[in-house]
């Protein structure tokens, strides 16, 4: 009778101190924009803001030609993919691409904007999904200025690596 009183409190006291440590544990953060089963993850995402397309017979910008690049890294290994094939898609049209010997894909795309409404910052999502050994898709979010008028001001922002934006 005794060793099973000794028992109870003994398995009490284990659950008691296995429950508060859980508590301690940080929950992760699970966003609806992210595919768990995805094997890679976008490390980084940078713009250059090309040559402009202008109105017919004026000098006023109506698009912007984009050159972007995301580096791509495996979750496992936290290595970077060269020559791994992704498509980009969420823009005019889906891009297939290779990424490049530092692991990042690169593609370009132009920008409508109407240059006389006031700056500002356009949200552009897209869609980077593999097609060889990786599998699974990320999205990319981004914040784009095509007016740029603003020498300090960026041109862009990495919404998923800049939230607080």
């Amino acid at each position: 009778m005794r060793h099973s009183k000794l028992f109870a409190q003994k398995t009490s006291i284990t659950l008691v101190f296995a429950l508060a440590l859980s508590a301690c544990v940080k929950p992760q953060n699970h966003d609806s924009k992210v595919d768990d089963t995805a094997s890679f993850y976008v490390d980084a995402v940078r713009p250059a803001m090309d040559t402009a397309e202008t109105v017919s017979g004026f000098t006023i910008p109506a698009a912007r030609l984009y050159t972007f690049t995301a580096c791509l890294k495996d979750r496992r290994t936290d290595e970077s993919l060269p020559g791994a094939p992704f498509v980009v898609s969420g823009g005019e049209r889906d891009i297939d691409l290779h990424t490049d010997k530092n692991g990042c894909a690169v593609w370009s795309e132009k920008i409508a904007f109407d240059y006389l409404a006031n700056e500002k910052f356009l949200p552009i999502e897209r869609s980077i999904t593999a097609k060889g050994s990786q599998v699974g898709s990320r999205k990319v979010n981004l914040a784009l200025n095509p007016w740029g008028l603003s020498k300090s001001a960026p041109v862009m922002y990495d919404l998923d690596h800049h939230p607080d934006l």
